[in-house]
């Protein structure tokens, strides 16, 4: 999977899980939130 600024969230945690430490470890609460799905690494 390439990743890039359109990749949703969704997709990177659904492909790499284990980058939910990353995302914790920035304070953004990827896994519990809903706009996982259309937000993207751009927003």
């Amino acid at each position: 999977m390439v990743v890039d600024k359109n990749t949703t969230i969704n997709e990177i945690l659904n492909t790499y899980p284990e980058a939910i430490k990353f995302f914790n470890e920035k304070q953004m609460s990827c896994s519990s939130c809903f706009a996982v799905k259309f937000d993207t690494l751009e927003n």
